[in-house]
């Protein structure tokens, strides 16, 4: 089986690769395959999409995802550029959505659901006990609350205004 998984850093990339599929090979999106099970795996920057695409075509698609606000907290203690995050977050939305991705929502009580889902249609026995990966707070249970406060709040709240229709399937 081959799985297209093209995703935001922080939103729980290397979790559902390394943990998820951790008996699937994993490739980036423009190396050859050796074995039967893969995973294709690379970041969504814009300059990557054409290889991503050819991918995404023709096999199952997998995106984890966080709520921008959570990912941005991650983004911005590690000194990337939160520009950078959003025009991904928007590629997710514009361009990798009309593939009917499965997406897991690792901040969200329907992560299990989602991943009952993806088991079912894909005829996989995935199973995870949920635990953080190179997180530094390891073990909370917190979430994304309105009380984030980001140093460029500003770019992100318009990135959410933005793609609020998207965020509402997983975020009410």
């Amino acid at each position: 089986m081959i799985i297209a998984c093209p995703t935001v850093p922080h939103t729980g990339s290397y979790f559902v690769v390394k943990h998820l599929f951790k008996g699937f090979e994993h490739v980036l999106f423009n190396q050859e395959p050796k074995e039967e099970n893969v995973i294709y795996f690379d970041h969504m920057f814009p300059h990557k999409r054409e290889s991503i695409e050819g991918v995404c075509e023709k096999h199952p698609v997998i995106i984890p995802i966080r709520h921008p606000k959570v990912c941005a907290l991650s983004w911005e203690r590690r000194n990337r550029e939160l520009d950078d995050m959003c025009q991904m977050f928007r590629e997710m939305v514009n361009v990798y959505d009309k593939y009917n991705p499965f997406y897991i929502p690792l901040d969200t009580d329907l992560r299990d659901d989602a991943l009952n889902s993806i088991n079912k249609e894909l005829m996989l026995k995935l199973t995870t006990q949920w635990k953080p990966v190179h997180s530094k707070r390891e073990g909370s249970k917190s979430r994304f609350t309105d009380s984030i406060e980001l140093k460029e709040g500003k770019l992100v709240e318009e990135l959410i205004e933005e793609i609020q229709p998207f965020l509402d399937r997983f975020y009410i």
